[in-house]
């Protein structure tokens, strides 16, 4: 009807995550940069970023940023230390200068790792793919130090001028592997419950909350199920969205199986190790 006051969105419109405008609803999801060398960006990654936000993308998430450890790949991105920060400036201030908004995501990759080192953390010890020997079980105090981790990760994020962080708890990365009873077996706080399991990742929002601030943007991604009988439930995964909102998340990026049931059955299924 003429002259009556529109109310459908669409995805060209501007809208707000808290206090920050987004111009309009087109996201670049993470996916895996290429544009690296040793943890730092190429040339051609920083073209590649301002090509994506001169073309009408609104927010943009990077490729995962590792804080600490060990890197799934020889060159993937790293904020585990302050020398990294200058380099993600510069990545902002040329994606903000095409009006639109980055995320930076966060992840340590527990068993997904690629490179050959001494250990290899995990909530459970359990076959490592392609090499001939079990993952080290978390202490307490591993599993502290890495929640500091992400902590310290988020608050370089937020000094380099990121517009958020997201916690990678997906793809059987190692939050992931919390959630998961196919790879978490500890009978402590940690684990052998919903509400145990999802301990790891509520205490790491709890303690980027603490470092960056409440109003700062601070997201996650999350696998739906784990694609097993056995494993993470669509109840599950319900009741940790739950509990990560009470303890301060923004926003919830819900992510497919399809490959991680594949991973399933080469490490979970697989023969017992060779002595």
């Amino acid at each position: 009807v003429s002259g009556e006051e529109k109310t459908q969105k669409n995805i060209f419109d501007e809208t707000h995550l808290k206090h920050l405008k987004l111009k309009n609803r087109f996201f670049r999801g993470s996916v895996g940069d290429t544009f690296l060398k040793n943890g730092k960006i190429t040339e051609d990654g920083f073209k590649l970023y301002d090509e994506i936000s001169k073309n009408e993308v609104g927010s943009i998430f990077t490729g995962g940023a590792a804080v600490s450890d060990y890197g799934a790949l020889q060159d993937m991105f790293r904020l585990d230390k302050d020398e990294y920060i200058p380099e993600f400036k510069k990545l902002v201030e040329v994606t903000h200068k095409n009006g639109a908004n980055i995320f930076i995501q966060l992840v340590h990759i527990g068993l997904s790792t690629q490179e050959k080192v001494d250990t290899i953390y995990s909530p459970s010890s359990v076959p490592v793919e392609g090499q001939n020997k079990y993952s080290k079980e978390m202490t307490k105090e591993d599993i502290l130090r890495i929640e500091n981790d992400f902590a310290e990760a988020a608050l370089r994020a937020k000094k380099a001028g990121f517009d958020g962080v997201e916690i990678h708890a997906a793809h059987l990365y190692l939050v992931s592997e919390f959630l998961s009873p196919l790879f978490n077996k500890r009978t402590d706080e940690y684990g052998g419950s919903d509400e145990n399991r999802a301990r790891f990742l509520i205490e790491i929002i709890q303690k980027v909350r603490e470092k960056v601030g409440k109003e700062y943007i601070v997201g996650m991604k999350i696998n739906s199920e784990d694609g097993d009988k056995n494993g993470n439930t669509e109840e599950g995964f319900i009741k940790t969205c739950i509990m990560a909102e009470e303890a301060g998340i923004d926003f919830i990026q819900v992510s497919g199986i399809r490959w991680v049931a594949e991973r399933i059955k080469t490490v979970i299924y697989a023969k017992p190790l060779q002595n």
